[in-house]
């Protein structure tokens, strides 16, 4: 008798045991693990600065990635030779000319990304926007007096010029790469290249003085960029991952 209530008990517990086992296995597939956080250095095309990037999912094939960069360089009286032969100056070339030229190159950018790497391995592609700061501003003048004839005429009488171009604030990112974001060990390597779409690149173009007629080659500046809407940019990045 015993052993009949023996049995009896072994073919009720035995099934429900084996549910339960069953159930907690696939509801452990549905909960997150801790993911890893990488904090990084950046030296891009677009500038220097920082990224902090966070793995998703259990996979390691997805991260979301947050980066800043900067960079700014001055112009400070460099000498520039104009080479165009389609830049007139009162019915003359302007070619051969100096100019002087002072200003500023100012390149950054505020990212967001995705990476997702489809064969599991170090290859990605990583999509994402950008802000992008980037804006170049000089003003140039003539280094040397202009002879017309007997007559000499002064830089300061010929006038300046004033240039500008920036892109757009709001700019789509695709690029592919090779290394992860949150690497696997302590230390990781990424390189990356890709493109923003900025759009036709914002220009301002002003003349003054004698050399104001020579605005008119804002339209033509202007038609000449609306085929440069891509902006390519090389990314090199030193990860170490901070939480695991």
């Amino acid at each position: 008798m015993r052993r009949l209530y023996f049995l009896i008990l072994l073919t009720i517990v035995l099934p429900k045991l084996g549910q339960t086992k069953i159930l907690h296995s696939q509801d452990s597939l549905f909960v997150p693990s801790k993911k890893s956080t990488s904090l990084g250095i950046l030296g891009t095309t677009n500038g220097f600065g920082l990224q902090l990037a966070k793995q998703i999912g259990n996979k390691n094939k997805f991260a979301i990635k947050l980066s800043g960069t900067h960079f700014l360089y001055n112009i400070n009286n460099q000498i520039v030779t104009i080479d165009g032969k389609n830049i007139y100056f009162y019915g003359n070339t302007l070619v051969g000319i100096k100019l002087k030229v002072n200003g500023e190159i100012k390149l950054g950018s505020v990212n967001m990304a995705f990476d997702y790497h489809p064969f599991a391995n170090a290859f990605k592609i990583s999509s994402g926007l950008a802000l992008l700061f980037s804006q170049l501003n000089f003003i140039a003048t003539p280094r040397d007096s202009l002879k017309q004839g007997e007559i000499s005429i002064g830089p300061e009488e010929q006038g300046n010029i004033y240039y500008g171009l920036k892109t757009q604030l709001v700019c789509p990112y695709l690029g592919i790469g090779i290394g992860r974001a949150v690497p696997k060990k302590r230390v990781g390597f990424n390189f990356e290249i890709g493109t923003y779409y900025i759009g036709a690149p914002q220009l301002s173009f002003k003349t003054t003085g004698m050399l104001e007629p020579t605005s008119v080659e804002e339209r033509k500046l202007k038609d000449n960029l609306r085929n440069y809407q891509l902006l390519p940019i090389i990314l090199f990045n030193l990860n170490v991952r901070i939480s695991k």
